[in-house]
């Protein structure tokens, strides 16, 4: 992208270089809102397939030259972005340019529909190309992309993008491949989605995707009347619209479930179904995908030669999307050497109309100058945003923290001062009629007045937890050396802390979480280790990063089998909370070590 940049903005200075020294003048007009107008039917015509699409990506790279803002700049990088995706199938590149206009926007308008929907489009490349752990230090993970775009949309009031952004949310705790599946999660935002939808003007195809995934969270948690009424609905409104993409996935989605149960023929019905409209809608890729589900359908029921048909059509269209990529390659190939040709021959013309051999030497050295200048320009300013875009991602897990340890200390609070006080009234009250009751019911007062202390003690413990007094008072390093020798003094596993830190170590915001993920991870060890004896160890790399690990003589267990369990899940969630990195080394009857690193904020 960088190099397609330098290439044209070198050629706008080479021509402006030309015009001061023979003389020459040129001059374009054009406005903001004409370009960002613009931009949006090129999207429109990238959208609708039409051939001559680079012609209009041409006509809108010029003008965003005359413009050259950071905001020009940013959407134009988002219209490239969508040529990407629809146009050449790329989709690194396209997450590439949609990343591009995302901080680009993010720098110079925050606020702004521009920037909401660059992110939504970079977290649709994510979600829906296979690159959601696309790991490198120039993209925010998805879900991040998807809180921030949910501010923005909100924020401006875009009903269309806050629809957009509470159902990327829904899709990301129910499809699998996002490895957070929680229906209740998803079931909130595709209802908060349906809320807006009710009370804006939302295109169809919003509508219908909406409730098609309302109708797959219902069909996961059993509730079969909620999902066939949301069935229906997406289906009546991509009939009114021929939106046949969504049909395909509301039939498809629907036979999953037989798939599941092995109820293939029902499966197979269903995907019939879904078959037809994927015909429809012309989308190659889809029809690929629905190729390869046929096929894996007639292979489960036995059906090999209907099996064999439509993996050879499988294979038919994978060979159509390389050709199809091939062609787009060839063509892109021979329009750069069509531009690089005619900037040859401006080049000489340039030359040979030079007066003197001295101005041919002062535009080459001009040439020479920009081109060197350009360069390291180029380079300060990709350092520079990638330094802030790094300060802004800490600055955000900053504020998330300290926002939730505000919160903590606030529901802590409520739960001590409150909560436990009126359950100390009660029981003091019951207390002092015991003795005046009846024998017969005196054993029934005593027996609440022992759950109620029960009570008492599991609230205080819950306040505690949430926010352990210790920790504020006399550091993490201290309160994780006090919990251990409380828990010492029982004869179940012998503790350890190894630490090469100060007592007095600052962790500033990340103290509470830090001490919660350490106390969940010593409660795993406690409930089903069966351990004699286990080590803490707190560290700091060269880096500043903070180094966690806690391990075990217990029994181990198997990794892939434990990961989806809810005590690994929520240690694992808080990890991540802190975009931390984590791994777990056991096997059955070799203990257990689990390893997190924590990025220095």
């Amino acid at each position: 992208m960088i190099r397609f940049f330098s290439r044209n903005i070198l050629f706008v200075l080479f021509i402006f270089g030309a015009t001061l020294i023979f003389g020459q003048e040129s001059s374009v007009t054009i406005t903001e809102k004409n370009f960002l107008d613009y931009s949006e039917k090129v999207i429109e015509e990238i959208g609708n397939h039409n051939p001559l699409v680079t012609d209009y990506l041409d006509t809108l790279t010029l003008y965003e030259k005359s413009i050259n803002t950071e905001f020009s700049i940013g959407v134009l990088n988002r219209v490239f972005g969508s040529y990407h995706i629809f146009i050449t199938g790329d989709n690194e590149k396209a997450l590439e340019f949609f990343h591009l206009a995302s901080t680009t926007l993010k720098d110079c308008c925050y606020h702004h529909a521009q920037t909401a929907r660059s992110l939504l489009g970079e977290n649709h490349v994510l979600i829906n190309s296979g690159l959601y752990n696309f790991d490198t230090t120039f993209f925010l993970k998805g879900k991040e992309i998807m809180e921030e775009a949910l501010m923005i949309s909100t924020l401006i009031d875009e009903t269309e993008l806050i629809v957009r952004s509470l159902d990327y949310f829904g899709d990301y705790y129910y499809y699998t491949a996002f490895k957070a599946m929680n229906m209740d999660s998803a079931l909130y935002y595709y209802k908060k989605a349906e809320k807006v939808i009710e009370t804006g003007d939302v295109i169809p195809y919003l509508k219908a995707d909406n409730f098609l995934g309302l109708a797959n969270v219902y069909r996961a948690i059993g509730n079969k009347e909620e999902e066939n009424y949301y069935f229906q609905k997406s289906k009546e409104v991509c009939e009114q619209n021929n939106n046949f993409s969504t049909l395909y996935a509301l039939y498809n989605d629907y036979a999953e479930q037989f798939d599941s149960t092995g109820n293939y023929q029902e499966a197979l019905k269903n995907k019939l179904i879904a078959y037809e409209y994927v015909k429809k809608s012309k989308n190659i890729e889809f029809q690929n995908r629905a190729d390869r589900q046929m096929y894996s359908t007639y292979k489960d029921l036995g059906d090999f030669e209907n099996a064999l048909l439509y993996y050879e059509k499988y294979n038919s269209s994978l060979e159509e999307m390389h050709k199809d990529k091939a062609l787009k390659f060839q063509s892109a190939l021979e329009t750069k050497r069509d531009i690089s040709l005619k900037e040859e021959e401006i080049l000489k013309l340039e030359i040979r109309n030079s007066k003197t051999k001295g101005n041919y030497l002062l535009l080459l050295a001009s040439f020479a100058l920009i081109t060197l200048l350009l360069s390291l320009w180029t380079n300060i300013i990709l350092k520079r945003k990638n330094k802030a875009l790094s300060q802004k991602n800490k600055e955000i897990i900053l504020a998330r923290l300290k926002g939730q340890n505000t919160e903590r200390k606030r529901m802590a609070g409520e739960l001590h001062d409150n909560l436990n006080t009126k359950i100390a009234a009660v029981r003091w009250q019951l207390e002092a009629i015991q003795d005046t009751v009846k024998d017969q019911e005196k054993a029934i007062v005593q027996n609440l007045v022992l759950q109620l202390n029960d009570v008492y003690e599991d609230v205080r413990l819950i306040s505690h937890n949430l926010m352990p007094e210790t920790v504020e008072t006399i550091g993490l390093i201290q309160a994780i050396n006090d919990l251990i020798s409380k828990l010492n003094e029982s004869d179940k596993v012998k503790f350890n802390l190894v630490t090469d830190l100060e007592m007095d170590e600052n962790f500033n915001a990340l103290s509470y979480p830090v001490y919660n993920i350490i106390f969940e991870m010593i409660n795993n060890v406690l409930k089903h280790s069966e351990a004699e004896n286990a080590w803490i160890s707190i560290s700091r790399n060269q880096k500043g990063d903070l180094k966690l690990s806690v391990s075990d003589d217990g029994k181990g267990f198997d990794v892939d089998q434990m990961k989806n369990g809810y005590g690994i899940k929520s240690i694992i969630s808080r990890i991540e909370n802190l975009n931390g990195q984590w791994s777990i080394e056991s096997t059955p009857g070799n203990g257990t070590k689990i390893y997190v690193e924590v990025p220095n904020l």
